[in-house]
């Protein structure tokens, strides 16, 4: 079988890894051959290959060390990874080697966390094979612990680099105890003589600058290079030579012998269109894949605060502030104008320092501060590094600084900080039919949000958000067969409930606390925390749960187990109402019979717990008397989250005075977004964000019943609605496909 030589563009273990003369004959692998799972298989000078198992690593010398690369060595680099037994000799089911490196070295004793040096004066070490099953692992019989005298295993570091000849590897290294890290397979390999013939390869652009290294590669006759990508450049097949004769279009080229490469790469056109003086061309501008950049007059100052927010959705209805325009070209920098702010303002800088924000400014301020270089880390997105660098700061890139939930543009000034991800844009540009892709889609996503929160606080009655959620469902449909849909009535309906009043968090009231993940692989049921005492067997603790809520359970009737109060922490906590600017901090409470149950302490991670008056009122710093609920929307309307204290500070997280490791999230299964879980213990969780369980709607109990019945009347009184399939309402049928009470029929 032929093989495929794949050059990475960081050659990290060194040229002297990569250089040769031509034709040398080695001893090469045909094939990876048998494990060992009987010392009786090896004999003195065996061929030995060696894995470590946890780190996926195979065990290779280069440059007087030992190292472990992923990946099944191909014959052009077996070489490097063939290990000889010198001395063998058997003891019951052990066998006591020395080992020759393929360089002919003898392997010495080990070092802790490192690699020993290998070298002609090296002095052999007799090591000990000892299957690992026999020493308790649970493991197969094809696991071995390989020990020398002194006690030390054969073990690695974690593959992390990379290189042109190895791929990804890491260090070998030596350790004094066993363990998963130090489980080693032996393979038996299948050896032959090979001539290896060297070529070399060299990447240049169209002015003949070069790219990257000469690459130097031994490989066999017949066998394929690949031809090394340069982010933002392609290939001019045209000017690629092999010995001077041109390379065929495609990804590699086979080898006929000893030779020279010369590959020449073009610059990719721009992945947007500049502004030119008759026309101006918007995009959207997305980071991270997923965020669209926009701009907030409200927030628009030179200041720390930045005016670019991110977010997971577009405005369909007020587009101009997430679209962008660049003014300039690739050799002297790109202003970035947003169709809002208008052209007098340009994306500026605040100062070129690690998280200093973007915001609009006038566009005749420092070109230093407002104009961004162009490049290409990975084909098909971009960055922008501020051309300020020029006068000495290095790697400064606008970055979604601080993560996906951070919302706001900044500068990341770091030595990799183009190749991060959050440093990495794209555009789509701004048409009809992608604002109906990426906007319409999205903005429907967030009327579903509200149609969510229905009956919850902070959102709307059932009944007054009956007209959206049938408008969303008309959409839905569809965008079902077509690529976009009138969303018209969906606005409507949502323009006219801002005009209403949210529910409102009365602490009187009892509560059904419904999880606000979304867990569509159920569209059946509803889920939600509940508390019963000794729910399971030899459960002392009284744990929180979470599981399917019951049919009925809204009704006075309905299982106590799903329903909650909140009593007020501190003599002001009960007068402020749970909203969007504000934190009300309350016990979590549930009465059982004659007793009332107040939610603990509990630590990141940990499983949240009931605890019984008489454990309330012994309480300290570590138990009942922090066990607060901290309802703040954040999230998705009417959705709110619980924080629980470590100490006393009663502030949300991230909030003045606390820091994110001060504050515990409730959420279920650790809010590891298991869509498919249906039930488990409510544990904590230090990120608050919609893609992991720590939302909750809070169902007033009183009022679900007279809210489900609502539903059902406004649903009767629209009876004879119709929609056509783009969305659009219509009087009557007339022959075709229809959308009428929200089902598609079909009219004759």
């Amino acid at each position: 079988m032929k093989k495929i030589y794949s050059f990475l563009m960081a050659c990290v273990l060194g040229a002297s890894a990569l250089t040769a003369t031509a034709e040398r004959v080695v001893t090469a692998m045909t094939d990876r051959g048998p494990q060992l799972t009987s010392v009786d298989q090896l004999s003195q000078g065996k061929k030995v290959l060696f894995r470590a198992t946890s780190r996926d690593g195979y065990l290779f010398e280069n440059e007087n060390k030992l190292w472990l690369s992923r990946g099944v060595p191909s014959s052009g680099t077996s070489s490097y990874y063939l290990f000889t037994v010198d001395t063998f000799e058997k003891s019951g089911e052990q066998a006591i080697i020395t080992l020759k490196t393929p360089q002919n070295f003898f392997i010495p004793t080990l070092v802790s966390g490192s690699s020993p040096t290998i070298n002609a004066e090296s002095t052999a070490m007799q090591f000990t094979l000892t299957r690992a099953n026999t020493q308790g692992a649970a493991v197969g019989d094809t696991i071995w612990y390989i020990q020398d005298l002194n006690g030390m295993y054969f073990n690695g570091n974690q593959l992390v680099s990379n290189s042109a000849l190895f791929g990804t590897y890491g260090t070998f290294a030596g350790w004094n105890e066993a363990g998963g890290n130090s489980q080693y397979q032996i393979f038996l390999p299948e050896v032959k003589e090979e001539t290896l013939y060297t070529v070399t390869v060299d990447g240049v652009n169209t002015t003949a600058d070069a790219l990257y290294n000469t690459r130097t590669y031994e490989v066999g006759m017949g066998d394929s290079i690949a031809l090394p990508a340069v982010a933002g450049y392609h290939i001019k097949f045209d000017e690629t030579t092999y010995n001077g004769e041109p390379i065929a279009p495609g990804s590699y080229f086979k080898v006929t012998g000893d030779g020279a490469v010369t590959i020449t790469y073009e610059l990719n056109d721009l992945l947007f269109t500049p502004i030119s003086n008759t026309d101006t061309t918007w995009y959207f501008l997305k980071i991270r894949d997923n965020y669209y950049c926009y701009y907030n007059p409200e927030t628009n100052a030179g200041t720390t605060e930045g005016a670019v927010p991110t977010s997971a959705t577009a405005d369909n209805e007020h587009p101009d502030a997430y679209l962008w325009a660049f003014a300039g070209d690739r050799e002297n920098g790109f202003r970035l104008i947003n169709k809002k702010a208008g052209n007098s303002l340009v994306l500026t800088a605040v100062d070129v320092i690690d998280g200093a924000a973007n915001y609009l400014a006038a566009a005749d301020g420092d070109p230093a501060l407002n104009t961004y270089m162009y490049g290409e880390p990975v084909n098909g997105k971009f960055y922008l590094q501020i051309k300020g660098t020029e006068s000495g700061v290095e790697n400064a890139y606008i970055n979604q600084y601080g993560g996906a939930q951070n919302g706001k543009l900044r500068f990341y000034v770091a030595g990799d900080s183009k190749m991060d991800g959050g440093s990495h844009f794209k555009v789509v540009k701004y048409d009809a039919d992608s604002v109906a892709r990426v906007v319409r889609k999205a903005t429907l996503a967030k009327y579903q949000e509200v149609v969510n929160a229905a009956g919850a606080v902070g959102g709307y009655t059932p009944e007054e958000t009956a007209d959206l959620k049938e408008a969303v469902e008309v959409t839905r449909t569809a965008l079902a067969t077509y690529a976009y849909a009138d969303t018209t009535a969906a606005y409507n309906a949502y323009t006219a409930l801002l005009a209403k009043t949210k529910i409102a968090f009365d602490p009187t009231k009892t509560y059904i606390l419904k999880s606000a993940f979304d867990r569509s692989a159920h569209k059946d049921s509803t889920f939600g925390i509940f508390f019963k005492e000794g729910i399971s067997e030899g459960d002392s603790l009284n744990r929180l749960k979470w599981g399917a809520i019951p049919a009925g359970v809204e009704t006075n009737t309905g299982d106590p187990a799903f329903k909650f109060k909140f009593v007020a922490v501190g003599e002001n906590a009960s007068k402020v109402e749970p909203h969007e600017t504000d934190s009300a901090y309350y016990y979590l409470t549930q009465t059982v019979g004659d007793k009332t149950y107040t939610m603990g302490h509990w630590a990141w991670g940990g499983t949240a717990s009931m605890l019984t008056p008489e454990d309330a009122a012994n309480a300290t710093n570590n138990t009942g008397n922090t066990g607060i609920y901290n309802a703040k929307t954040i999230i998705q309307p009417g959705a709110y989250f619980g924080t629980h204290s470590f100490a006393h500070i009663f502030s949300y997280i991230n909030g003045s005075g606390a820091t994110a490791w001060d504050k515990v999230t409730v959420s279920t299964n650790q809010g590891n977004g298991n869509a498919a879980a249906v039930s488990g213990n409510i544990r904590t969780y230090n990120i608050v964000s919609k893609a992991v369980d720590t939302s909750w709607y809070l169902i007033p109990v009183e009022e679900t019943v007279t809210a489900i019945s609502a539903v059902e009347a406004t649903k009767a009184a629209q009876a004879g609605t119709i929609y056509d399939l783009t969305g659009r309402k219509v009087s009557k049928a007339q022959k075709g496909l229809y959308i009428i009470n929200g089902q598609k029929t079909v009219v004759k």
